[in-house]
């Protein structure tokens, strides 16, 4: 029996939550770390989410491209406001959820297409984020796999100096995900992609 029971809506909202406050310390207290650790959970969560929505989700392609297609969108708002810094999270988990859907229909070539993407687009999390989508749909019912392989590919970045040592604690986030009980909650799916860009902008606003 789990002691704590989180559905989709609930795994999202921390993720959206602790999202929120590692671009806080990025963009405005940089000097506080912890900031940026309590960050490190937000990815790996949506990414999972995003392996969860592929299995669940009756038409794949239309939802695949809501979410690449947004991703772009949020990258022109940002640019036009003079905003934008990297790619958006969006285009990171679009990408990664087609790469999931090239590999459950054994598109091999095509998956090994989309990862090379990350030599011509600033991705963020890069080859990192695209695989750990993947391996989330690929262990999407074996938590504890997904945390070993996120736990090496971190440190394989780490190592090669892609990434530095607190991503680690992103293996914090897929310990949450012991605790999805497999219920969607409440549907306020347009909600999470409007809040994206005005997070951003709102934060930037002080910053500037």
């Amino acid at each position: 029996m789990k002691i704590i029971n989180l559905n989709a809506f609930y795994l999202k909202l921390i993720a959206l939550i602790t999202m929120t406050i590692d671009h806080i310390g990025y963009f405005i207290f940089p000097d506080i770390t912890i900031l940026r650790i309590i960050g490190r959970l937000s990815f790996v969560i949506f990414a999972y989410m995003i392996g969860n929505g592929y299995l669940y989700t009756s038409n794949k392609i239309k939802h695949g491209l809501i979410i690449l297609l947004f991703g772009i969108l949020i990258d022109i708002v940002l640019l036009l406001t003079n905003n934008y810094i990297n790619s958006n999270i969006f285009v990171t988990l679009g990408l990664g959820y087609f790469l999931i859907m090239a590999y459950d229909k054994k598109k091999y070539l095509i998956c090994l297409l989309i990862l090379l993407l990350v030599l011509f687009l600033p991705l963020d999390y890069g080859l990192y984020g695209l695989l750990i989508i993947l391996f989330s749909y690929i262990f999407h019912n074996d938590i504890s796999k997904l945390l070993i392989t996120n736990f090496i590919l971190v440190v394989i970045n780490i190592y090669f100096g892609i990434m530095i040592n607190i991503q680690l604690f992103s293996c914090l986030g897929i310990i949450l995900l012991y605790f999805y009980n497999n219920e969607k909650g409440y549907n306020l799916k347009y909600f999470f992609y409007v809040y994206y860009p005005l997070h951003i902008l709102v934060i930037r606003l002080f910053v500037n």
